[in-house]
């Protein structure tokens, strides 16, 4: 089995965890796993892969004039390397535009009986931009579901080992099968839930207090404006509540907006009931932490997680953990189908100032009935434990594959 993960540099984020927990299967159930990593793979990475071949040039939402071909020419040396037959499996775990190009030029320009079987995932609809907001307009989507659609059509008619793949969202899946006009499955997430706990002392300063925390990526979209401003503005140093923030590779902000960051960190770090942490954490600190917090809020904005699933939340709910979720989100909707404990807060896409006052309204719920938050989160986790695991993404591909082949 191959696992080729553009993305995968730094210990930090899906990548490393997806790569991990499949090598990890690997071992447990004695197959041969090799990772295939992008070319900028830090050492400390590398240290954790049993078998290696850093080859890939680009991330999937790096874009480059021959980025397509040069996906094909990284493939053709997988072939050189790894001798392909057409029982292989080769996961590309992160896809986009040029990887299904790639793809379909290599699958195209192989001879069938060294065609491996190649599983591509998706996990978002729209590449980020420099500024987030970017986004949300109508010209740049349509822009890159034309894309899409035109790299799509490039594997209509090619054979079948080709299989496609999207998170557990399924509005993001039904607009791939729409894009791609063939069957797109669905896969869970992939994290190791049974990672040691390595103990951390982030969080000893609030010791007592409730703790509410804001995970991952600082990126725009994520709302960590809208956390930093709720807390800044809405509660009281000696109030039961602490915060917990990790800040790291911020972006997606206007200028107006980066200036408003940097002032709100600023000004949260004075206080008491708060810890900033401004430093990636390794897999099992992460999940140190994530145990260690009594709530997580995910203030995503419902124009980028629409149809997008989210890993980190995926982690919260097997984690027992309750949230705060943006109304109009694929996590909003969670909620209601049961499968996670938490309160849905008013996004008014419109209205920041509502928004924050929506999100005080909301975090004081949880606050003030968090037993029965925490009862929840413990009854309903019982779904994503048994579904989120990397055993059944494995077995949901190879049964695909088992049934094409009958």
């Amino acid at each position: 089995m191959i696992i080729v993960e553009p993305g995968l540099i730094k210990m930090t984020g899906h990548p490393i965890q997806y790569v991990l927990a499949l090598q990890e299967l690997g071992q447990h159930k004695g197959i041969e796993v090799h990772i295939v990593p992008n070319r900028g793979v830090e050492a400390e990475v590398l240290a954790c892969l049993h078998s290696s071949f850093p080859l890939i040039s680009h991330t999937c939402f790096q874009f480059t004039p021959n980025g397509s071909m040069a996906f094909y020419n990284e493939l053709c040396q997988l072939q050189e390397q790894y001798h392909f037959n057409q029982e292989d499996l080769v996961i590309v775990t992160s896809c986009y535009v040029k990887e299904i190009e790639g793809i379909a030029t290599f699958e195209k320009n192989t001879v069938p009986s060294c065609c491996p079987r190649i599983a591509m995932n998706f996990h978002q609809l729209f590449p980020p931009a420099n500024v987030s907001e970017v986004v949300c307009a109508r010209e740049y989507q349509e822009l890159w579901l034309e894309k899409l659609n035109k790299a799509f059509s490039l594997i209509q008619d090619v054979h079948t080992k080709i299989s496609l793949w999207t998170t557990a969202s399924e509005a993001l899946n039904e607009t791939y099968r729409m894009l791609a006009r063939r069957q797109v499955g669905i896969l869970p997430f992939l994290f190791n839930a049974s990672i040691p706990n390595e103990g951390t002392l982030l969080c000893k300063s609030l010791s007592g207090k409730l703790k509410l925390a804001f995970l991952g990526d600082g990126r725009q979209e994520k709302g960590l404006l809208l956390f930093l401003d709720a807390i800044q503005s809405c509660f009281r140093s000696h109030d039961r509540l602490g915060f917990v923030i990790q800040n790291i590779d911020a972006r997606g902000y206007n200028t107006v907006e980066w200036e408003t960051l940097r002032s709100l960190i600023y000004k949260v770090k004075t206080r008491s009931d708060t810890v900033v942490i401004e430093e990636p954490l390794s897999p099992q600190a992460f999940s140190s932490l994530l145990r260690t917090v009594d709530a997580v809020v995910l203030p995503y904005h419902p124009k980028h997680y629409d149809r997008r699933a989210s890993m980190l939340f995926a982690q919260v709910v097997v984690n027992q953990k309750p949230v705060v979720v943006s109304s109009g989100t694929w996590m909003a909707e969670e909620i209601r189908k049961g499968n996670a404990s938490g309160v849905v807060f008013d996004y008014v896409t419109s209205d920041s100032k509502a928004t924050v006052g929506n999100l005080k309204e909301g975090i004081l719920e949880l606050q003030d009935n968090i037993e029965l938050y925490r009862s929840r989160a413990e009854e309903r986790s019982g779904y994503y434990q048994a579904f989120h695991t990397t055993e059944r993404y494995l077995q949901t591909m190879l049964d695909y594959y088992e049934q094409r082949s009958l």
